[in-house]
């Protein structure tokens, strides 16, 4: 199979309540989805959403690489190395932003499974849960976040994951 074609779509969600980030405030979670199309009728999909406050790029930035280099790929033959983490692919990478890499490396995988008619958490493990717990999100002063833990407790939730800024 050869990559035929890639598309780029902006998607917007707002939070159910802000989101504060090294002073920055969020009231919607803004990012990419990324539709890489084989020439054998075999997509994948990938998600790029750099957090404001919290990573590097900017949602510009990751459009503009993720352009370049899905780009890059059309008309190249998928291979299961695209898929291998220490592969040739995954080197040609080079310095792409975080964000970018995961997306990219997202659709890449999700596009091998559907050609070759395996799952994603088979590509990636031998033996895959068969649930995922969900976690929480924790952010803000230390008072707030050790209340709303405790209400995620009381909700159900048995992990959560705490957002702290970094340092300069």
């Amino acid at each position: 199979m050869k990559l035929a074609r890639y598309e780029l779509y902006h998607f917007s969600l707002p939070f159910s309540r802000p989101l504060v980030l090294e002073g920055t405030t969020l009231h919607r979670r803004e990012g990419l989805l990324l539709r890489l199309s084989g020439d054998e009728d075999s997509e994948g999909w990938g998600e790029s959403a750099p957090l404001p406050g919290f990573s590097r790029e900017s949602l510009d930035e990751v459009a503009e690489q993720l352009r370049r280099l899905a780009g890059s790929m059309v008309g190249r033959e998928v291979t299961d190395d695209w898929v291998d983490p220490y592969g040739e692919f995954v080197r040609e990478l080079g310095r792409a932003a975080p964000s970018v890499r995961f997306g990219l490396e997202l659709a890449v995988c999700n596009l091998w499974t559907a050609y070759s008619g395996r799952s994603l958490p088979q590509l990636v493990a031998p033996f895959p849960r068969a649930e995922v717990p969900v976690n929480g999100l924790l952010s803000g002063v230390p008072v707030e976040v050790l209340e709303e833990a405790r209400r995620m407790r009381e909700a159900g939730y048995r992990s959560v994951k705490l957002k702290s800024a970094r340092g300069p």
